[in-house]
């Protein structure tokens, strides 16, 4: 039981480290009136990992070091002129731009590529003490009408051979985000669709998606 606590602790720091850099991180570098590509300049790797402060809260709680929290951070945020993206770890983010963009998956284009470490199956965590060194930044200067943000369970479902957005998953996700009008009936299917046993039978990993839509007036996907 103890041994459980434990687990379940680490689970939730982890998760409060994750939502505590990310909010950080974009208050402190949103400019307000600014374009979002501008403005987002300021997403430094300086100011991204924020000390460890929570790495050291939960290493406090639970008598664990740092390393026990791992955790990977992909975040972005989205505005009428732009993207940003800011990766640490084995995420994906898939973006899709109507009005052209990147060929890559026709208006489908990743945003994000997963890290790989040294070795096979390694990637980068934030209780890392050089996880600084492995963050990347990316800025696209055009609109772009829906993210989906990505854990890298989902990877074989969603790239494809040539490690591009698989449009077969995308655009029925697209469909389904631009119709649902219910928040919390649309999230209760999402999750159904991820624990459902066509996806389950592709990957035992942990399987995580956020999706956001930016649509103009009357915009169909």
């Amino acid at each position: 039981m103890v041994e459980r606590q434990t687990s379940l602790l680490q689970q939730q720091a982890s998760t409060l480290l994750r939502v505590e850099l990310g909010e950080q991180a974009i208050e402190e570098h949103l400019v307000p009136d600014e374009p979002a590509v501008t403005g987002l300049l300021g997403f430094a790797p300086a100011r991204f990992v924020i000390g460890f402060r929570p790495l050291k809260i939960a290493e406090c709680l639970v008598s664990l070091p740092a390393r026990a929290f791992a955790t990977t951070l992909l975040c972005a945020v989205l505005s009428d002129d732009g993207l940003a993206v800011a990766q640490l770890g084995d995420g994906v983010a898939a973006a899709f731009a109507p009005t052209g963009g990147p060929p890559a998956g026709g208006d489908w284009f990743v945003a994000a590529q997963p890290q790989r470490g040294e070795y096979a199956n390694e990637t980068y965590f934030l209780s890392q003490p050089d996880a600084l060194q492995h963050l990347e930044i990316a800025l696209y200067a055009q609109p772009v009408r829906a993210l989906a943000l990505m854990t890298d369970g989902l990877l074989r479902l969603v790239l494809d051979s040539g490690r591009q957005p698989h449009v077969p998953f995308f655009q029925p996700l697209l469909t389904f985000g631009v119709e649902v009008d219910d928040e919390a009936l649309g999230n209760g299917q999402l999750a159904g669709f991820l624990a459902s046993e066509r996806v389950c039978a592709r990957t035992d990993d942990d399987k995580t998606i956020v999706l956001a839509l930016r649509l103009p007036a009357g915009w169909d996907a």
